[in-house]
């Protein structure tokens, strides 16, 4: 894990996440327009991912499988989204399960981080290929795999 952390900063040179080739605080601050202000999952407003505190903020969400992105989320539903399938928490999460399966950045094919399966060795090829998005060259590798959600 420490390796992935580290590689995720790396210098990239010509080589992007995705084709977007945005930053992380520009695609935060895109979802934030585009969701206007309110939490994917349960629609509450929701402050910045750049405003100070982490009270009433909105965090962006992403797939810990695939790397890609969902969206942005409140705090509450991120934490029931990374527990609901344990079992430990009951009540109706269906703005969850409904979130998850048509989350508001799907289209946008945007990676946040690397997707499981990534290797040191695939960022080696990656950067001498050059010219190509990671989100290209893993999906030409099949690293990148549609999620399956539990019914």
């Amino acid at each position: 894990m420490k390796d992935r952390r580290a590689l995720r900063w790396h210098p990239w040179g010509a080589a992007y996440l995705d084709d977007s080739r945005l930053t992380p605080s520009e695609k935060r601050d895109r979802l934030y327009v585009l969701q206007e202000g309110k939490c994917g999952a349960c629609g509450a407003p929701g402050l910045p991912c750049a405003a100070p505190g982490r009270k009433g903020k909105l965090f962006l969400d992403h797939d810990h499988y695939t790397g890609l992105v969902r969206g942005l989320i409140c705090q509450p539903c991120n934490q029931r989204e990374g527990i609901m399938d344990s079992g430990l928490m009951r009540g109706d999460y269906s703005h969850i399960t409904a979130y998850l399966a048509s989350p508001p950045a799907a289209d946008l094919d945007w990676l946040w981080d690397f997707p499981a399966g990534w290797t040191y060795a695939d960022f080696e090829r990656l950067h001498k290929i050059g010219g190509i998005s990671a989100l290209e060259y893993v999906r030409s590798h099949g690293l990148v795999v549609t999620r399956v959600l539990a019914a």
